[in-house]
């Protein structure tokens, strides 16, 4: 706890003279005056002043249960974890600025030593250099790629995001970010110091974005010394009433993986939508029989939705039904091919004011002993959650 509020204090005081980085307010030598010849009101002055830094975050209260059958060693799993999240940002200009994020963990049910932890999501300076030249330098989200459960093309961030969670709780990645806007296109290049201890470790990446009529299109690459060179590319279109995308990459030399997902809408009774979504992963370093995931884990390396040779997946969600203007019912189901077994999770959301979020969810694992989401004997898992921002 000393050692976040040390943080953001260090954080909140630069952010608070930020106007003097690159150089500072402009000024007019004919005195405090708009663009106009108007003068700037003291009131209006104060409140420009006060818009310079913003203040926020978030609270999450999350209690998680997992069961297992009678071979697993311990019947029942709890979990309490509480996520306090900050975030400062100060506005140099118009355009440029400061932001500063990071999150404090604490979870009751873990080892006294295990208990707490502490991390700086972001912390970046974005800085518009010319009308066709955009600069981002730090700890800073990205995410690349269409897939909505597994993204292949996603080079960017070194950790997997879990399709299981309402938001993405990845942490930022440390990198020089250069955006060049072409017309409806997109140019970007990165270069970041990531895990890189010496200049020539350092991981350069580029991805092109192209609109071209209602689709869209990208080409995405990656380089770092002594790895092979990764390449990708990803597509978003409408076909008749269905959205459709794909990815596809080359991880490895020998190697690629791709995706293939569609998703539909479709009125029901009144002024209700129910929305599908369908989405396949072929990933051939996965395994192909249950056997290997025994060995995954014993070596420390089983890493969920990216075990299985093959994966399917389906997401029904309906919002807002009827009268329950405040509520969310969604339904997911993923099975993995190599074990055979299969996780279907229902989940409940329900948002009463703009600043609280309630979330439960309910999730059945079945299938041939051994497989993924059966391994280890577990059978079910609910959670709840509460979120407060502000």
């Amino acid at each position: 706890m000393r050692n976040l509020l040390l943080l953001f204090c260090f954080i909140f005081a630069t952010l608070a003279h930020a106007e003097e980085f690159l150089g500072g307010p402009v000024v007019s030598e004919v005195g405090e005056e708009n663009l106009t010849g108007t003068a700037i009101s003291e009131s209006d002055r104060k409140s420009s002043e006060r818009n310079r830094f913003e203040i926020g975050g978030d609270f999450t209260a999350l209690l998680q249960g997992y069961f297992f059958d009678s071979t697993a060693v311990d019947r029942d799993v709890l979990r309490n974890p509480n996520t306090f999240r900050l975030y400062g940002e100060g506005k140099l200009n118009d355009e440029n600025r400061i932001l500063a994020r990071g999150k404090l963990v604490l979870d009751p049910t873990l080892p006294m030593a295990q208990r707490q932890t502490t991390e700086l999501e972001e912390l970046k300076l974005q800085y518009r250099l010319s009308k066709w030249l955009f600069l981002t330098f730090g700890r800073q989200k990205n995410k690349w790629g269409t897939g909505r459960v597994w993204n292949v093309t996603d080079f960017v961030n070194t950790a997997v995001r879990d399709p299981l969670a309402l938001r993405d709780e990845r942490s930022g990645v440390s990198f020089a970010k250069f955006h060049m806007p072409i017309g409806r296109h997109n140019l970007y290049v990165l270069a970041g110091p990531e895990d890189a201890s010496r200049f020539q470790e350092i991981s350069f990446l580029s991805r092109i974005e192209a609109v071209l009529g209602s689709s869209e299109w990208a080409l995405s690459t990656s380089a770092k010394r002594g790895r092979h060179p990764r390449f990708g590319a990803d597509t978003s279109f409408a076909l008749w009433n269905f959205d459709l995308y794909g990815e596809v990459a080359t991880p490895t030399e020998f190697r690629v993986d791709w995706i293939a997902g569609l998703s539909y809408e479709w009125s029901v009774f009144d002024n209700d939508v129910f929305r599908l979504g369908l989405e396949y992963f072929d990933h051939p370093s996965g395994f192909s029989d249950s056997a290997g995931f025994t060995r995954a884990a014993m070596s420390g390396a089983f890493m969920p939705f990216y075990m299985a040779r093959r994966y399917a997946a389906a997401v029904l969600s309906l919002p807002a039904p009827s009268s329950l203007n405040d509520w969310t019912f969604q339904f997911f189901e993923i099975e993995d091919f190599a074990g055979a077994s299969r996780l279907s999770q229902f989940g409940v959301i329900w948002k009463p004011t703009k600043e609280l979020e309630w979330y439960w969810t309910l999730g059945l694992h079945w299938g041939k002993a051994g497989g993924e989401w059966v391994f280890g004997g577990q059978q079910l898992d609910t959670s709840l959650s509460v979120r407060a921002t502000f």
